[in-house]
């Protein structure tokens, strides 16, 4: 599945962009893999990023924080949508160094390691 980008009403239909950086997070922190299962839920909710993105109009939080020693700001996005059967989805979007948006990660409250 190749998404590319969508455009987000929270950040005034800015392009949030797919990258092999977030789906590099789904898989690993940092250098150490995830576990097997937590892969999976993570991949089983990718999905669903691009509309959750495109719906919403505000962020739930914001930090600014260093990511491989650059500035980075990073949102989080949650979601309790009748489409996700009543679970809480979270959505990360992260900058570094003022370059384009991106998809960073996803969870929901079964996998938020």
């Amino acid at each position: 599945m190749k998404i590319g980008y969508v455009t987000c009403p929270a950040f005034g239909n800015e392009k949030i962009y797919f990258t092999q950086a977030g789906f590099n997070h789904l898989l690993r922190k940092g250098r150490i893999p995830r576990k097997i299962n937590d892969q999976m839920r993570r991949l089983s909710l990718v999905s669903k990023a691009p509309l959750i993105l495109t719906e919403c109009t505000r962020y739930s939080t914001h930090e600014k924080r260093y990511s491989s020693s650059l500035p980075a700001d990073f949102w989080s996005f949650v979601y309790n949508g009748k489409d996700t059967h009543g679970q809480s989805i979270t959505i990360i979007v992260r900058q570094i160094q003022g370059k384009p948006k991106h998809f960073f990660s996803i969870f929901d409250e079964k996998n938020i390691s």
